[in-house]
């Protein structure tokens, strides 16, 4: 908590939206906090906490844009509440913006962290589902590319083979499956 806190944790969620990002992303500010008599009970609210989520468009398709997520702070449901405040909902969300689909398409598809009481590097990946994937499945972009020349190869490999590849060993481990909801 206290490293979350100090935002020395590293969180992805590549995630499928619905409509057209425009640009190359954005940064979100909108405070959260619960809203009363309300279904569901978060949501934008001037009295809400301060919130930020960083967007990033990894490739657009259709209707749909594939958008990496990276949550700066820490409220309950706040990717999902941020996406459909600027009016590109998660598609299979049924709480803050239905936008049908096979499931929520949102996945935790990094963690990074130093442990505790060693201070090791942790690093866990997990693949993107197969029915998210086959939302976007097609040929790497350009974008995809540039994401690999920024670095971000585990989240390409992610995202094209299905399945996390350890690049060296210094990257510290991989974890199993983590997108438990």
């Amino acid at each position: 908590s206290l490293h979350y806190h100090r935002r020395l944790v590293e969180m992805s969620y590549p995630t499928v939206v619905l409509g057209l990002e425009d640009g190359e992303g954005q940064v979100i500010r909108a405070p959260i906090g619960r809203v009363a008599e309300s279904s569901p009970a978060w949501g934008v609210t001037e009295a809400g906490k301060p919130a930020e989520t960083r967007l990033r468009v990894v490739e657009r398709r259709g209707r749909l844009t594939l958008v990496e997520l990276e949550p700066v702070t820490g409220r309950t449901n706040q990717l999902r509440i941020h996406c459909a405040h600027v009016g590109h909902p998660i598609v299979g969300d049924e709480w803050y913006a239905p936008a049908g689909g096979p499931r929520l398409c949102l996945h935790a598809a990094r963690l990074a962290f130093r442990h505790p009481a060693h201070n090791a590097s942790m690093v866990f990946v997990s693949p993107l589902p197969a029915e998210v994937a086959a939302l976007v499945q097609r040929r790497p972009t350009k974008n995809l590319r540039r994401i690999v020349a920024r670095g971000a190869r585990k989240f390409y490999d992610a995202f094209q083979h299905g399945h996390a590849v350890k690049p060296n060993a210094l990257d510290g481990c991989w974890g199993e499956d983590s997108d438990r909801y």
